[in-house]
């Protein structure tokens, strides 16, 4: 039996409804050498007193109570008080399945930094999977050896994770970003890591629920924040392919989706519009070369250089003007 301990921590903020099944979920993991590391971000519902209940029964749980500063300020923290082997993150309004961490851990061995399982989406119609590999991937020799076709499997959140404490070091995250904040720590784990594995079964419930602060729609400026933390994750590879390119093509998603916005009205910063046209004209050429849908292509080309034409093209496309008229 694996007997290594895992440090798993919670950042909580207004999930009272959800937060019994999220820290059952941890509990009744089948892996059982667990440090459940509550934090209480001065939550104003129930959740701090759910918190120290669970605490009381059951001497694996920490409770940590502090003022309302955000979810990177908490998981940061958790890591403080973690003295677990290996660290992994659960949102409190997902859960996980039972066998999670021990699949995690099977997949470790010696000699590696972290482990990565798949993840199942579900809102209250429907569940559906991330893209998953047939066979188990194993990334050894740190980010200049991930195939780029190995890509699609890797996940920017870092819930569906097991990572070594010891990667973790120096390590944190950034406050600044309310969005993205996971993406930017993760483009810091593959900058550090050596050896990685990613797994073929999804064991992580990632749940989208109406009104939540973590799923619900974005704001013009919230996409900036996140789009900022996209640029920030690329500058730590210096325009390598991978996994520089895991950063870019999401960008160029951010830029034409702001950029829809901004054409139905949605949106209406003039700030936001021109930086978006300018990264699209700046980054064309890259796009062009590389192997993004040829719809994206064109929408990037359209942004950069015919704003007109391409508000015209969207507008009829959604069927907000008539073929013959005018933007």
């Amino acid at each position: 039996m694996n007997r290594q301990k895992i440090s798993v921590i919670i950042p909580i903020y207004k999930t009272e409804k959800f937060l019994r099944k999220c820290i059952e979920s941890v509990l009744n993991q089948t892996h059982t050498e667990l440090e459940v590391i509550l934090v209480d971000d001065g939550s104003p519902d129930r959740c701090g007193e759910i918190c120290d209940e669970y605490a009381a029964k059951d001497s694996r749980i920490k409770v940590i109570h502090q003022q309302n500063s955000g979810v990177s300020v908490a998981r940061n923290e958790g890591m403080k008080h973690a003295t677990g082997e290996w660290v992994g993150f659960v949102d409190s309004d997902d859960y996980i399945d039972p066998e999670m961490y021990d699949y995690l851990l099977s997949l470790t061995g010696g000699d590696v930094d972290f482990a990565q399982c798949g993840i199942v989406g579900e809102n209250a119609n429907t569940q559906w999977l991330d893209p998953l590999p047939e066979d188990t991937v194993i990334w050894n020799g740190g980010y200049d050896t991930i195939p780029k076709k190995e890509l699609q499997f890797w996940s920017n959140i870092n819930c569906n994770k097991l990572y070594r404490r010891s990667l973790l070091e120096g390590l944190s995250f950034s406050p600044e970003y309310t969005l993205g904040e996971d993406l930017l720590f993760n483009a810091y784990v593959i900058k550090k890591f050596d050896k990685a594995v990613l797994g073929t079964k999804a064991l992580y419930h990632y749940v989208q629920r109406e009104n939540s602060a973590c799923h619900s729609t974005v704001t013009e400026k919230q996409l900036m924040i996140y789009f900022n933390a996209l640029r920030a994750a690329m500058t730590l590879f210096h325009e390598k392919e991978v996994p520089y390119g895991i950063y870019l093509y999401e960008a160029f998603d951010i830029c034409t989706y702001t950029c829809s916005m901004l054409a139905q009205g949605v949106f209406n910063d003039q700030t936001t519009k021109d930086k978006m046209r300018r990264y699209a004209k700046q980054n064309f050429r890259r796009a062009l070369f590389s192997d993004i849908k040829t719809s994206t292509k064109l929408k990037l080309f359209l942004i950069a250089y015919s704003w007109r034409i391409y508000c015209t093209l969207l507008l009829w496309v959604k069927g907000r003007i008539k073929v013959n008229e005018e933007a």
